[in-house]
């Protein structure tokens, strides 16, 4: 069929538009941050807890840490619990792993880094420190390969090293592991340690010491009420998932 002289001016008159209108880019994609958060405030009686352990853990008071636990408080995932055991990774038992100090300095850090509660039903709360724990992040990621920054800036470097250049920065970004196992051997346990990471809107790549960022399934102090008498208890000091 003909095209006629209104059908015709109709086009024109959507290509001067098209022609007409400003470009504007596609949205880059966004950087996924978690900024610090420290919850402890919302119920006093959790924060008294949080903050006398603190204070002992500063001490390196080992009597008073081990009378704020529960009685069977959990220390891993291969049946490891009870306020014994924790003296002994206290007082750094040769036939344990990361005791001693290492221990001590883990336990402080994980408490010194803020912390959340877990979800709104009030039955079924708990509080977790450090924040990193209980942070929000996309589900296809895997928790085992992300890590969360945890300084407002942190270093990225072209390489697993100190003395390497800095290509860039990262504040508070949740990032992927690209590599791990770089840069020098890590002789002792709790030393600092390189990985390569890739923050997930992957606009920054390079290499980053651990003391700036922290696993979602690393150490956590975990606290929840008495079934029976709703007081908080530590209850919980473990890592992994």
């Amino acid at each position: 069929m003909p095209t006629n002289h209104a059908d015709r001016l109709g086009r024109a008159l959507l290509v001067a538009a098209a022609l007409a209108a400003p470009w504007t880019a596609p949205a880059a994609a966004e950087p996924l941050i978690a900024l610090p958060v420290d919850q402890a405030s919302l119920d006093p009686a959790l924060e008294d807890l949080r903050d006398t352990l603190l204070d002992a853990v500063r001490r390196r008071d080992t009597d008073a840490v081990v009378a704020l636990a529960a009685p069977d408080i959990h220390l891993s995932f291969g049946g490891d619990h009870g306020r014994e055991m924790l003296r002994d990774a206290l007082d750094g038992d040769p036939d344990m792993g990361w005791t001693g100090e290492v221990y001590w300095t883990e336990l402080q850090t994980v408490l010194e880094m803020g912390g959340a509660f877990s979800g709104a039903d009030p039955s079924q709360r708990y509080f977790c420190a450090p924040y990193t724990f209980l942070a929000d992040f996309p589900q296809h990621l895997d928790p085992f390969m992300i890590v969360f920054v945890t300084r407002r800036i942190a270093p990225l470097y072209a390489a697993p090293r100190a003395d390497a250049p800095v290509i860039g920065t990262l504040s508070y970004d949740i990032a992927e592991i690209t590599e791990s196992g770089v840069g020098e051997a890590v002789e002792e346990a709790g030393a600092p340690y390189w990985v390569g990471l890739r923050t997930v809107d992957g606009t920054r790549e390079g290499y980053a010491v651990s003391t700036d960022f922290r696993s979602p399934i690393d150490y956590r102090a975990c606290f929840n009420p008495n079934p029976d008498t709703g007081h908080w208890e530590w209850t919980a000091f473990i890592a992994g998932d």
